[in-house]
């Protein structure tokens, strides 16, 4: 079909006459694409008639700490039936930070929650607490239709004493460390993904950017994998309504030999990187694979894109 490429937004079918070449993201060349792929999609916090209801605690929580524990937990269903219910119950903390808790269950006994609600209430989640720039323990009552379908807690949980019966205290910036390490770290830059003879690099340049940016389109950037699972594709993009940052991931092959599960590495081990140094600025990132460079992305700000040019969500992904 020569060089035309079909997209999937949220769904629905858009076009666009060539694939783009990550070095001609410019704001411009950004501006056309999103242009042509912006119309009525659907957000990544889900429908209007989904809501979610916030009963504050009143507890404090480490930003950094709970961004990573949601992305986390959303790269853990990633590659399951978004669409589909989910079968048990949720009790999900990282292994870096035992101590912060996401229970997910079900308001109906018998009636399962389906999992692409349990993303958009996260997405609806974060979005509040960073708009608010109050991260905080609480009850999230999820509704369809104003009907109740589930219960998200996000709240502190004690540790697991340690061989002296002491609870372990290592910094927060350590455990982010361990977080993004995985197996191997290479040159401080270079995380091995878990999986035999698969590198990511990360690099992060230019100017500083707001951490809410990276945590949104970060979120939604999982949302939008999450669904439209596939394991090969040539270009992965997406930008979070309100956000002035970009996300993409280009293959460097054809076909393509960058799959779904390397895109999420990618999505999640970008932003840990960023979070473990707490230096939010623009990134690049390779992924090799048995040393050859399969894919390469990251983000960066369009300063031609800020809210008030009425653009939304911007998602897309190209089959090879």
């Amino acid at each position: 079909m020569g060089n035309l490429f079909f997209y999937t937004v949220f769904g629905l079918p858009a076009t666009i006459t060539s694939a783009p070449s990550l070095e001609a993201f410019e704001p411009k060349a950004i501006s056309t694409l999103l242009n042509n792929t912006l119309a009525n999609v659907l957000p990544p916090w889900g429908p209007s008639f989904f809501t979610v209801d916030i009963s504050d605690e009143g507890i404090a929580l480490d930003r950094r700490v709970l961004f990573v524990t949601v992305i986390s937990l959303l790269a853990s269903q990633a590659t399951l039936d978004f669409q589909g219910p989910l079968p048990e119950n949720i009790n999900y903390h990282t292994p870096q930070f035992p101590n912060l808790g996401i229970i997910v269950y079900n308001s109906v006994p018998n009636r399962p929650i389906k999992r692409k609600m349990v993303y958009w209430a996260m997405t609806r989640i974060m979005k509040t607490m960073v708009e608010e720039n109050h991260f905080r323990a609480a009850i999230f009552e999820m509704k369809l239709r104003e009907q109740p379908v589930g219960i998200i807690r996000i709240r502190n949980v004690n540790f697991a004493p340690n061989a002296s019966g002491e609870e372990p205290k290592p910094t927060v910036d350590s455990r982010l460390e361990d977080a993004i390490s995985a197996q191997n770290q290479i040159n401080n830059n270079a995380i091995s993904a878990g999986e035999t003879g698969v590198t990511f690099t990360y690099r992060t340049y230019g100017d500083a950017l707001a951490h809410g940016d990276i945590f949104m389109v970060t979120v939604g950037a999982l949302v939008w994998a999450a669904g439209e699972t596939r394991h090969d594709f040539t270009t992965f993009y997406h930008r979070f309504p309100g956000h002035p940052v970009f996300t993409v991931w280009e293959s460097q092959q054809r076909p393509s030999r960058f799959t779904f599960d390397m895109l999420v590495s990618a999505i999640v081990g970008s932003a840990k990187f960023v979070v473990a140094r707490n230096n939010y600025r623009e990134l690049r990132g390779t992924v090799k694979v048995d040393g050859l460079e399969v894919a390469k992305g990251g983000w960066f700000r369009l300063p031609s894109m800020s809210s008030d040019l009425g653009l939304g969500a911007g998602q897309g992904m190209a089959s090879s």
